[in-house]
């Protein structure tokens, strides 16, 4: 299947021979095919080349057949105006500068390889975890980690534009900012809206207004929550009922009902209850804004900042009025993992970054590297093509690479890819 995309691949990568021959003879060595062109205009910028011995620099236009330049309009668009060379497919149209010459033409049906063809249309076709399992192994590890730190770039400038929007929505508060991640990434994704409802309805002032009281604070997060009520047996959310009834009048705050709470497929682990008092207990013993951050470089430090006892209650609980085993239910190893990658070390680096700090970004990173790389299926499928991530940094870069690349057939972007389809 031929596409300006695979078109602008065969050019960029150097597919066809260093010399090449315009569609009305002229010799042209290609020096640089330029730097692709995100924004309007041709699709490479900057190329340099020497036709007939006349050096050229200038743009490069991208086309399928050459009588798109005319359905395109581009005859029209000054952008245009300097365009070197017209790189199409299959010529079927003359096309000229503005004084009426014709612009040198590259036709490439004529000049690439069938395998390079046969080997797009098979990675398209084929219906696996990725396009490229059967050819992976082929290519060197430096290849496929290079391609993982600029996946996990990509992953960590979305998490960025992210907390940029939310941050200017609250006015650059970064107490407020911190404050607002943490508590939605409790939610472990699956609880995430419903978590990020509970801290907008419940401000933080009030919170620290009673951090020396942990059964007050406990009451505030689980009746913002909406999880409390009248008709409990216990005495523990009993307490909490009464707390909160006093509270909430007393400061003004009404529960968030916009969002429900989800229990479906979900681990006793990372029930709502459970979540939210590890949240609470966070929240009233341990968190001080952004300032909780900015000194922590190491990454057992981190552990020992979350992983902190929550009220006995939930020792044998996993929902008000239940009994079951006893267990830990402290927030684990791996929880905190998952709150330091999606929503600490994101947000660190973005601070970095807003203050100018270089240290504080590249201790971001640091400590992404020092996290253990995360184990779901997705990791585990790329395992099994002897993919190995060494760290959290390397995973991340993985499934942002599976979910933007490799599920959209973007296989024409990738280093690995690339790598294949030019070997």
């Amino acid at each position: 299947m031929i596409n300006e995309n695979l078109l602008a691949f065969i050019w960029q990568q150097r597919v066809i021979q260093q010399f090449a021959i315009t569609v009305d003879g002229k010799k042209v060595s290609i020096i640089n095919p330029g730097t692709l062109n995100s924004n309007q205009g041709p699709d490479f910028i900057n190329s340099q080349m020497i036709i007939d011995n006349t050096l050229w620099y200038g743009n490069v236009e991208i086309h399928v057949k050459s009588s798109d330049w005319f359905l395109h309009c581009h005859q029209l668009d000054a952008n245009y105006a300097n365009v070197i060379c017209h790189v199409v497919w299959l010529n079927d149209a003359t096309v000229c500068y503005l004084h009426g010459d014709a612009i040198p033409t590259i036709e490439l049906s004529k000049l690439i390889p069938d395998f390079l063809l046969e080997k797009y249309n098979d990675m398209l076709s084929l219906s696996g975890f990725i396009a490229c399992q059967n050819n992976i192994s082929n290519v060197p590890k430096y290849i496929i980690f290079n391609m993982l730190e600029t996946a996990f770039f990509e992953s960590l400038e979305t998490k960025l534009e992210n907390i940029h929007t939310l941050s200017s929505n609250i006015n650059n508060n970064f107490d407020e900012l911190c404050y607002k991640l943490i508590i939605r990434n409790f939610g472990f994704r699956i609880n995430n809206d419903a978590f990020e409802a509970t801290a907008d309805s419940l401000p933080q002032k009030f919170v620290r207004k009673y951090s020396d009281r942990a059964n007050i604070v406990d009451a505030l997060f689980f009746g913002q929550a909406n999880m409390l009520n009248e008709h409990f047996k216990d005495d523990y959310p009993k307490l909490l009922f009464k707390e909160y009834k006093y509270f909430s009048k007393l400061l003004n705050i009404k529960p968030q009902i916009s969002c429900r709470w989800k229990y479906m497929r979900i681990r006793p682990a990372n029930f709502p209850c459970i979540r939210m008092s590890q949240c609470a207990a966070f929240m009233q013993k341990n968190f001080n804004g952004i300032d909780n951050f900015l000194t922590i470089d190491s990454l057992q430090d981190y552990y020992k900042l979350f992983g902190i006892p929550i009220n006995d209650y939930w020792q044998n609980h996993i929902v008000f009025d239940k009994k079951t085993n006893t267990e830990d239910r402290r927030i684990g190893i791996s929880s905190i993992d998952i709150i330091l990658i999606n929503t600490i070390l994101p947000l660190i680096f973005f601070y970095g970054k807003a203050h100018n700090n270089e240290l504080l970004c590249n201790r971001a990173l640091s400590i992404f590297e020092n996290i253990s790389a995360e184990n779901n299926k997705i990791i585990r499928q790329w395992k099994n093509l002897n993919v190995i991530p060494k760290n959290a940094m390397h995973s991340q870069a993985l499934l942002y690479l599976k979910q933007k690349y490799c599920d959209n057939k973007f296989c024409l972007k990738c280093k690995i890819g690339a790598k294949i389809l030019t070997d």
